[in-house]
């Protein structure tokens, strides 16, 4: 199994778009890029700055298909198999994680 030590908060919040609304992934469903882009304008887990940045989204798609938490088929992306696998995450806040540790 993989070991996850770090995401980056924004590679995060992008992973939120493969959820649902009850925040359970979406494992069999895959987004084309315009969807994904739709998404991302209304979600409360993006920065408002960055929420109409496309290259925000191209750059951290980049960085998750890398990784292998996202798949990209064509003009397709999707969650990798595998994603559900994993068996613990923890999530902070931005902003809380050095709160706790003072």
């Amino acid at each position: 199994a993989d070991l996850v030590r770090r995401l980056m908060p924004q590679q995060v919040s992008v992973l939120y778009l493969f959820f649902d609304a009850q925040l359970q992934p979406e494992l069999s469903r895959t987004f084309s890029w315009e969807e994904l882009f739709q998404r991302q304008r209304a979600s409360p887990f993006i920065c408002r700055a960055s929420r109409n940045s496309q290259t925000y989204l191209d750059i951290v798609l980049e960085g998750l298909v890398e990784n292998r938490f996202i798949e990209a088929e064509g003009e397709r992306y999707g969650l990798a198999p595998g994603f559900d696998t994993f068996e613990h995450v923890t999530f902070y806040r931005l902003g809380e994680y050095r709160k706790r540790q003072i």
